[in-house]
């Protein structure tokens, strides 16, 4: 059984529902994922066909299509990354707008999917990594739980 089926699993059987989240988590996370897409300043195949599966969990209904959003999303994340400072600020508005713990640590847990890949994190992914920590608060327990199960799901 795939990690990913291991995760919906347990989702359907505790509080954390996708299914329940509102549009504004819901942009946020897609967000949190063109964040991790452009870090390295390369959208690679391998990373868009990771955040494919990852979106699978979503009930998009917004008024723009998915893939227009995420398209918008990576524009929005290339101005955030040429900013000083920029990625740490998205990150931060990120986080408020996901508001929910667990969904916070779905959005880094995804982010590390992303991150990782293409078999490689660069500096500017690692940096990534730590400003969206700081952003959404993760205490040490979490990125060790999270950090683990990456681990365990990546071959490098």
């Amino acid at each position: 059984m795939s990690s990913g089926m291991i995760t919906a699993l347990r989702n359907l059987f505790s509080n954390r529902s996708f299914s329940k989240i509102s549009d504004t988590q819901e942009l946020a996370l897609v967000d949190t994922l063109a964040l991790a897409m452009s870090a390295d300043h390369d959208v690679s195949a391998v990373e868009r066909e990771e955040l494919t599966s990852l979106l699978r969990v979503l009930d998009w209904n917004q008024s723009t299509a998915l893939k227009s959003y995420v398209e918008e999303s990576l524009d929005k994340s290339r101005r955030y990354l040429a900013e000083p400072g920029g990625v740490l600020k998205y990150c931060m508005d990120i986080s408020a707008r996901l508001e929910e713990d667990w969904l916070r640590e779905e959005a880094y847990y995804y982010a590390g999917r992303i991150s990782t890949s293409d078999n490689r994190v660069d500096t500017n992914e690692h940096e990534f990594l730590q400003a969206l920590v700081q952003a959404l608060a993760l205490d040490n327990d979490a990125q060790a739980r999270i950090a683990d199960q990456l681990l365990r799901e990546t071959s490098f």
